[in-house]
């Protein structure tokens, strides 16, 4: 019986242990990528308590932003066209505890085209 009860509490140790684990290691991940054929000055990118300041973004190129400390939030897109005309979007939903891999594109049209994989 002892021997029962000892190893039930190693089981939960043992899961409570990799349940933290797992969530002390949640990272959400976005990739903008510029293929508007224009470069993309001042480029931001706001998440939950989070602002990443990534400067110029160079027509067919990629800037990747990561964090590993969040809660419910989603990605603010912000940055200037070449003509002077502000870039402003906000995409994606992120929530604590779950790692997230999200994709957004910038094409010819200024449009954003953004994707989402939770990991």
């Amino acid at each position: 019986m002892k021997r029962l009860i000892l190893l039930l509490v190693a089981l939960v140790a043992i899961a409570g242990w990799l349940g933290v684990r797992t969530w002390l290691r949640q990272e959400a991940k976005l990739v903008i990528e510029n293929e508007s054929g224009e470069q993309i000055a001042d480029l931001t990118v706001k998440v939950w308590n989070h602002e990443f300041a990534l400067g110029t973004l160079p027509a067919g190129e990629k800037k990747e932003v990561r964090i590993t400390e969040y809660s419910d939030s989603g990605w603010q897109i912000s940055g200037r066209w070449r003509d002077g005309t502000l870039l402003r979007e906000q995409a994606g939903y992120i929530t604590h505890g779950i790692s997230f891999d999200d994709r957004a594109v910038l094409g010819r049209d200024r449009k954003l085209a953004f994707s989402s994989k939770p990991r």
